[in-house]
């Protein structure tokens, strides 16, 4: 849990989107639905801080954004 409350909050939330919805449609849908969810949080500001903190060994300040 607590890994999991360190990570981005715009991916945790779309992650909780795909799955919720996921378990709801078939799997060519799903396979959609993630492919959007990861089109989204890839284009966000906090996965760019996700990645430069791990670079730089620090721990990320995540805008949720």
């Amino acid at each position: 849990m607590k890994q999991i409350l360190g990570m981005a909050p715009i991916a945790v939330r779309y992650a909780k989107v795909a799955i919720n919805r996921g378990i709801e449609v078939d799997l060519k849908t799903g396979l959609e639905l993630e492919k959007d969810v990861c089109a989204i949080t890839f284009g966000s500001e906090d996965k760019q801080e996700g990645m430069d903190a791990f670079l730089e060994k620090r721990s990320p300040v995540f805008k949720n954004k």
